[in-house]
């Protein structure tokens, strides 16, 4: 999965720049894009059943 790469880019961004407020700040909006994915992949569910 892809998301396990996201994971470590973001640490190595953390790890290289040693910001970390811009680590925050992304993990903060891959975090809440992957709540909304989640959240439209339970209501396409919910519709079909």
């Amino acid at each position: 999965m892809r998301l396990e790469y996201l994971c470590i880019d973001c640490r190595s961004l953390r790890d290289n720049y040693s910001r970390p407020d811009l680590y925050r700040l992304i993990s903060n909006a891959l975090s809440s894009s992957l709540d909304k994915l989640v959240d439209i992949l339970r209501r396409i569910k919910t519709s079909r059943s």
